[in-house]
């Protein structure tokens, strides 16, 4: 039988950054964190230099007739790439959050002139900017994501979160008057769901403390509370007997479907 997770212990477990891949808590030491923030400046400034001086060559993908990305696209690429890798590798927020900004200023102003900018200009044309930003990922040992979950997706996991959670409301409440020899396992077993279905998101590279939240939220504690007075308890049993609706999703699983849904939506198999 899956192990009961209270709230607490769920959001433990997903602020350290504990995915399918890994398991366990990443130690993120402070210095790579460092040379992440030099590196992004660098690849920033690049990018402003690239743009501003026209006899620099251009990045991978921008030959006439190239069916590669175009080089605005492989940008966009290689900074979802980076943001959802350092979500999945358990990257404190406010650090990611921190780099993220740096990727979307604009770069510093440039001297065409400058040889210092001469092997990444040559590095990016000939490799483009993802694979340097994977390149600088490996490097550090960090786990890459190659296909991050876009901001799209995560709209529609969280939509399927909030469909789900007053279904499962009454889930709780029916099971809990009319079948409670059954509700150890009935909130159990929505505990460890929950906790894969986070575990899929970050690995996805989903924003970790947005998903903590939207987790949060479908806990049993905050979907559930056991009416105290015995009225109260006979009260809620009636409309249970009237519509079973609720016995359906217990007996068809229907109870997995946010995991499910998750694995669907970022392409994880089953």
């Amino acid at each position: 039988m899956p192990i009961a997770r209270p709230l607490l212990a769920l959001i433990w477990l997903l602020l350290v950054g504990l995915t399918h891949a890994q398991g366990q808590q990443q130690a993120i030491p402070q210095t790579y964190l460092k040379v992440l923030d030099v590196f992004v400046t660098h690849l920033v400034d690049l990018r402003a230099h690239i743009q501003s001086c026209p006899a620099s060559p251009s990045p991978a993908g921008t030959a006439a007739g190239s069916t590669s990305p175009t080089a605005e696209d492989d940008w966009e690429l290689a900074r979802a790439i980076l943001i959802g890798s350092l979500w999945a590798n358990g990257v404190p927020a406010e650090a990611v959050r921190r780099i993220q900004a740096v990727f979307d200023r604009d770069g510093a102003e440039t001297d065409c002139g400058d040889d210092r900018m001469t092997y990444g200009v040559q590095l990016v044309r000939e490799r483009g900017w993802s694979w340097s930003v994977k390149n600088a990922l490996t490097d550090l040992g960090f786990t890459v994501v190659d296909k991050p979950a876009n901001a799209a997706e995560w709209e529609e996991i969280k939509g399927i979160l909030a469909a789900e959670r007053p279904l499962q409301a009454r889930l709780f409440d029916c099971v809990s008057v009319a079948d409670p020899l059954n509700m150890t396992f009935v909130v159990s077993s929505w505990s460890q769901m929950l906790l894969e279905a986070g575990q899929t998101m970050i690995a996805a590279g989903l924003p970790r403390d947005e998903v903590v939240a939207e987790i949060g939220a479908a806990d049993v504690g905050r979907l559930w509370t056991l009416p105290e007075e015995p009225d109260a308890r006979a009260e809620l049993l009636e409309p249970c007997e009237a519509d079973m609706s609720w016995m359906e999703r217990f007996a068809r699983f229907q109870t997995d479907t946010i995991k499910i849904e998750t694995m669907r939506i970022v392409g994880v198999a089953p």
